[in-house]
């Protein structure tokens, strides 16, 4: 799991279901081996941490995952064959879509040996500040099947400070660019504290407004959606920071900083909110505006 694309797993997170399946989970007569793991959190702040896991048995593999406690005790309920079973659904569901691979190859590609240090940049990007997350491992051998009992480890993300910061936002350049078909748009923001840290994207005001639709059965907050907007750049929250952030007076250029150009006749929002080590530090702006229609 750790190993598949981020947003594919993020999109199957929404559809797989965690219900155990007694066909395809073997979880009977569990401990199989004497393994356990002594889990440490530590570095952490409101979108990282680092993890290490130390299992007493070097031998025998297993596997580990992070995820948000909230979710943890929703889809397991305290059950810890619906932990392994989720996961066995997980890799059931990539192997129906990847070309020759069997749950087992996707599966083994997981499983470690010995002592495991994490980096949740590397494979979370961003987790939530504010937030209580599991830690959870289980020794899973070759065949599939669980050889010791689920052990977890808890811990809370930090808090972002707030600032009073406000940012005025104005479609300063659009220009039609005939190699794309497209519009290159400038934005600049203007911060209200030049010494705020923030982050800027252009997307469609039609994801934007997904998220208050009857179609999203999830969550709606704008704490959230922040959130998404960083996990939709796709890189880790240490280089977003240094490369996706700004402070005082900017220009955002889409076209330069992500080779975004856009379409023509279409709703799009700027976003832009305060940044830190430990989160958002102030609520979305989002600037609504309209691209002009396809030159003559």
């Amino acid at each position: 799991m750790k190993n598949f694309n981020y947003a594919l797993c993020a999109f199957l997170l929404l559809f797989v279901a965690c219900s155990k399946d007694e066909d395809n989970n073997k979880t009977e007569n569990t401990p199989k081996v004497e393994m356990t793991f002594d889990i440490n959190v530590s570095n952490v702040t409101g979108i990282r941490a680092n993890i290490s896991i130390t299992p007493d048995n070097k031998e025998e593999s297993y596997f580990y995952w992070v995820m948000p406690l909230e979710q943890y005790q929703t889809k397991f309920g305290g059950d810890d064959s619906a932990v392994v079973a989720y996961d066995i659904s997980y890799w059931q569901e990539f192997a129906s879509i990847s070309q020759g691979a069997s749950w087992l190859d996707l599966m083994n590609e997981d499983l470690v040996l010995g002592d495991t240090l994490v980096d949740t940049d590397n494979e979370q990007h961003v987790l939530m500040w504010g937030t209580e997350y599991i830690v959870y491992a289980y020794g899973l051998n070759q065949e599939g099947e669980q050889t010791t009992k689920v052990q977890t480890q808890t811990f809370k993300t930090q808090s972002p400070e707030n600032h009073n910061t406000t940012f005025e936002v104005e479609i300063s350049a659009t220009e039609w660019d005939s190699s794309y078909n497209k519009y290159a748009v400038d934005a600049t923001i203007t911060p209200s504290n030049n010494d705020t840290r923030y982050f800027v994207t252009i997307t469609n005001m039609d994801w934007y407004e997904w998220y208050f639709t009857d179609n999203n059965k999830g969550r709606s907050d704008e704490t959230y959606i922040i959130q998404q907007i960083l996990l939709n750049v796709g890189k880790p929250s240490a280089e977003i920071l240094s490369d996706y952030t700004t402070t005082g007076v900017s220009v955002y250029k889409p076209y330069e900083v992500r080779n975004q150009y856009l379409n023509p006749s279409k709703r799009y929002g700027v976003f832009v909110f305060g940044i830190s080590t430990n989160g958002a530090t102030t609520p979305l702006t989002v600037h609504e505006f309209t691209t002009p229609e396809r030159p003559e």
